[in-house]
């Protein structure tokens, strides 16, 4: 499967669930295996230090590639994609401290599958209000329609993810490639669909943020990695896509101010 080669989304196909692991804790210490699963799944140890676990049952595979945060766990899943035979449908990446049941990815899925959704997400608690109030469950209605999607529990189809991978290395943190990248190269692809938060299948989140208080190695925080990108994708609209500029999808995910503002494009939310 080729990011060049955008498809289909078919019902036939094998969905793949990633679930970080810091090679310690007890594997998927937070997913309840409450139905038997559809979909594969990939453990991945961010650790590095390869420690496979002793029992991997049917349908699981294991990776091991020392990494910071989201956006380096991309860069090393792409190279990996690349190497299955199989054509994946959606792409789960679901962080270690999020607890979320086996039946409820699979209502997701579902659902997505019904919607034709591009990306998806579970809702987090109304608890967890640290966190973006779009990704918070407003348990008014089964779903909504999002501009983007948080890199915490979401699900990507697999020609989006593979197709935006050369931005992956830019942001160690995955700032910005869920909010700027993954949303406006949808456009680009001319993905059918739209990006969803199901308001009634609601996730835990058990440990507070990291990644935005961190200093990357690249030397840039997360915000400003998420910046970085915003311009990137500014630069790509203004001299390969102008043909986008009045799409109002594109508008809303790179803050383009509405035609009767003048005073310049939004700064990233957060900022």
């Amino acid at each position: 499967m080729h990011p060049d080669c955008p498809s289909a989304l078919g019902h036939g196909e094998v969905n793949l669930v990633l679930v970080s692991w810091d090679g310690c804790e007890p594997p998927l210490h937070h997913i309840q295996l409450d139905v038997p699963a559809t979909f594969q799944w990939l453990l991945f140890d961010y650790s590095g230090v390869g420690r496979r676990p002793d029992a991997m049952p049917d349908r699981w595979h294991w990776f091991s590639r020392k990494t910071h945060c989201k956006g380096e766990i991309l860069s090393a899943l792409v190279p990996w994609l690349w190497d299955r035979p199989e054509h994946y449908g959606y792409i789960g990446l679901i962080d270690d401290d999020v607890t979320l049941g086996v039946k409820q990815i699979e209502a997701a899925l579902a659902l997505a599958q019904q919607l034709g959704s591009i990306s998806f997400s579970p809702a987090l608690h109304p608890d967890d209000q640290e966190f973006l109030p779009h990704m918070v469950s407003q348990g008014q209605s089964p779903w909504r329609r999002v501009a983007w999607l948080e890199l915490k529990m979401s699900f990507v189809r697999s020609d989006l993810l593979l197709a935006a991978a050369s931005f992956y290395p830019l942001s160690f943190s995955g700032y910005g490639i869920d909010c700027f990248i993954h949303p406006y190269w949808a456009r680009v692809l001319d993905l059918p669909g739209d990006f969803h938060v199901f308001d009634q299948i609601v996730a835990r989140h058990r440990r507070p943020h990291r990644s935005n208080t961190l200093l990357f190695p690249n030397g840039l925080t997360g915000l400003e990695e998420a910046r970085r990108l915003h311009l990137l994708c500014l630069r790509h609209l203004s001299s390969e896509r102008p043909d986008l500029v009045s799409d109002p999808r594109v508008r809303e995910v790179l803050r383009l101010p509405h035609a009767a503002q003048q005073d310049g494009w939004e700064s990233w939310p957060g900022s």
